[in-house]
């Protein structure tokens, strides 16, 4: 789920969790010019609303294959099992209002 607002997003992060809270994995994304991030995993174009007083995530539009990473069990831990969640490219991320 995309759950980032801020006044000016600046980077935000995109993490593959499963239902054990030790497993997980940030993907950060910094922002390089107005709608398009990058980070390790790849660029991304960014679908901002603008609110009063605030930026708001809205879309995430995959512009190359990316693969999200994810660690099983600990992060801490070098020999953990490591994992990822494949992206093709022109697929995306939406935020539903409910």
């Amino acid at each position: 789920m995309i759950t980032q607002r801020c006044l000016a997003i600046s980077g935000f992060s995109l993490s593959v969790t499963r239902n054990d809270a030790r497993d997980f994995r940030w993907n950060w994304f910094s922002r390089q010019e107005p709608g398009f991030f990058a980070g390790k995993a790849g660029r991304v174009k960014v679908d901002l609303r603008e609110r009063p007083h605030l930026e708001e995530i809205h879309s995430v539009l995959f512009l190359e294959d990316t693969t999200l990473d994810f660690a099983a069990e600990s992060v801490l831990e070098p020999s953990a099992p490591r994992f990822g969640l494949f992206a093709r490219a022109g697929s995306s991320l939406r935020y539903l209002l409910r």
